[in-house]
């Protein structure tokens, strides 16, 4: 695209045909593309005036939306009519000069041509000054809403109003949302919103646990129309964790653990992780052992009281990678003769060895249950995605289609067993799996997007395992339904929760449906954060029960876990809904 040097400024063409054949009444039609760059339609010619400034002024309505979607802006430039009377003063003072030096026909063909300029510039800030008389003040928005985001932060949204854009001269260019502390007595502060591609705003800033009404209006050049309050009118900006002072959860621990996993690396002798040559002349890695005092693993959890005050007996908490698989390994033999040390051992040493055999450190992804046969045979599978096949390098092992590896052991089975009942082995079983495992690597890696979640909890023990149910499609998660975009709980919120005396779940006593009881602890009506939370939530339950097929009888039977909110990172939380059996 070419450019032009427009009021010294340069600018593609297609911008400086807004700019300069709206004089000649040739202004840009709404078929023409316009290119989507943040910082160009902010930029103001010599007059002050922006590209949305003259679309809107000259009535080039068609074009007003499509430069807002680009993210075109007005200038800004506050008493506008005062500006325009001052730009169309000094051009009728001009053109007169002009025209006076035309008087009696001898004036140079240069005359002539800056003369016509400034005719045009004269008609062209009269349509502009008559569109600025004509343009009226917008309505209110049609509705807008309040949420908390965190202890000083709140997010509001809105909704332009119902009169059709850009009829009957009115055109919205900004909103403005404005809070209080007094109910309204006085106005605490207020944002401007340009860059409507966007109908929301984050006000930053609040006073933390202090109640906030808010209302916005929408304006253009001529001024800023009726304000509409949120819904709900006020909010609290606040954390859940304010009620009691709780800290998150992983606050600091993840510092301690890194902390304690370089104390247990930096504790091991040098030739612990590798076995180093031998120089001439120097002493042998065992009498380098017997000379000093022995420094294992095991010994950073013996009766030193810098590690013992916080560990339980004989339960130890080992962070390690697949990195760490030989060192650790070596350690855990230096370590004595516990129980359990051998099948430890025998683990690592077996991770160990399918490093070696396929020259790749990395092993993937644990699956989540072993594969066991009817001979008491386990096998503990990892996958991996590699980018290439050769990644993996290996003179032993070969890369062969999953399908083809199928139907060779379906002949084999065929060919082998003359009935049904032949027990599946340890290998047969592998091979049946590899699709499952592959697809619960792939979908298990699919992160939640944000917001709040409801998951369901229902848990299922035996001696030997606790099992979990999940949906087949996201196996790494409960069976859950979303809430809301917003992932944050307010103390207000989580005060009525913890308020509940007793969880009804039926639609009967669903606040739209008209059976909305008084479930809490005292007699407080709730406010109207709090209504809008109970109704939101009461509906989710709902949601949630009627997607798993259980009985509406069997819904009061249900228990939203109110210990805490589980933030299972910075953009996602959760609340459990657990079962009754």
């Amino acid at each position: 695209m070419g450019s032009h040097l427009c009021s010294g400024i340069r600018i593609p063409y297609t911008v400086c045909s807004i700019y300069w054949n709206s004089h000649s009444k040739y202004i840009v039609s709404s078929r023409t593309q316009v290119p989507f760059n943040d910082g160009l339609y902010s930029l103001v010619n010599q007059d002050g005036f922006t590209v949305l400034d003259i679309a809107v002024l000259t009535g080039n309505w068609s074009i007003v939306r499509t430069l807002q979607q680009a993210g075109a802006t007005e200038s800004n430039a506050g008493d506008l009519a005062h500006h325009l009377d001052d730009l169309l003063f000094s051009a009728e003072k001009k053109r007169s000069e002009l025209s006076g030096a035309m008087v009696g026909g001898n004036y140079p063909k240069e005359t002539e041509k800056e003369h016509l300029k400034w005719e045009r510039r004269v008609k062209f800030l009269r349509k502009m000054k008559s569109g600025l008389e004509k343009l009226q003040i917008p309505k209110a928005p049609q509705s807008a809403s309040v949420e908390v985001i965190d202890a000083t932060r709140v997010r509001i949204g809105f909704q332009e109003s119902q009169q059709p854009l850009h009829q009957h001269n009115v055109v919205i260019t900004k909103y403005k949302v404005e809070w209080s502390v007094d109910e309204w007595k006085n106005v605490e502060g207020h944002v401007e919103l340009f860059d409507l591609r966007r109908m929301s705003a984050v006000i930053e800033g609040l006073s933390q646990g202090r109640r906030h009404h808010f209302r916005i209006c929408a304006g253009n050049v001529r001024g800023y129309g009726p304000t509409v309050a949120t819904t709900p009118p006020s909010a609290v900006p606040s954390s859940w964790r304010d009620i009691d002072n709780r800290k998150p959860r992983m606050d600091g621990l993840l510092w301690e653990l890194e902390d304690l996993f370089k104390q247990v690396r930096n504790s091991r002798p040098e030739h612990a992780s590798e076995i180093k040559a031998i120089e001439p002349g120097q002493e042998t890695p065992l009498v380098q052992r017997k000379a000093q005092k022995k420094k294992s693993l095991m010994q950073l959890f013996t009766h030193a009281p810098k590690f013992q005050k916080s560990l339980k007996s004989q339960k130890i908490l080992v962070a390690t990678t697949w990195e760490d698989v030989k060192s650790l390994r070596q350690d855990m033999e230096q370590a004595g003769s516990a129980s359990h040390l051998p099948y430890r051992i025998k683990l690592l040493q077996a991770a160990a060895n399918m490093q070696s055999v396929l020259g790749l450190q990395d092993l993937g992804q644990f699956y989540h249950k072993p594969i066991k046969d009817s001979s008491g045979t386990y096998v503990f599978c990892t996958v991996k995605h590699v980018k290439s096949t050769k990644a993996v390098s290996a003179m032993n092992v070969r890369w062969v289609p999953l399908a083809k590896l199928r139907e060779k052991k379906t002949t084999g089975q065929g060919t082998n067993s003359a009935n049904n009942e032949t027990p599946l082995t340890a290998g047969d079983m592998l091979i049946n799996s590899l699709q499952e495992q592959i697809t619960y690597s792939q979908v298990s890696q699919v992160p939640l997007r944000r917001g709040l979640y409801l998951g369901y909890l229902k848990l299922q023990s035996s001696v030997d395992q606790l099992q979990v149910i999940v949906p087949g499609r996201i196996p790494n998660m409960f069976p859950h339904i979303k809430l809301r975009d917003n992932p944050h709980i307010s103390r207000e919120e989580w005060e009525w929760l913890q308020n509940l005396k007793q969880h009804s779940w039926r639609k009967s006593d669903d606040p739209g449906g008209g059976g909305e009881k008084d479930n809490t602890k005292n007699n407080d009506s709730p406010s109207p954060a709090q209504a809008a939370w109970r109704k939101q939530l009461v509906s989710g339950v709902q949601r949630l029960l009627q997607e798993l097929n259980i009985e509406e009888g069997k819904w009061s039977l249900h228990r939203l876990f109110t210990g805490e909110v589980l933030e299972l990172n910075s953009d996602v939380t959760l609340l459990p809904v657990a079962s009754p059996s």
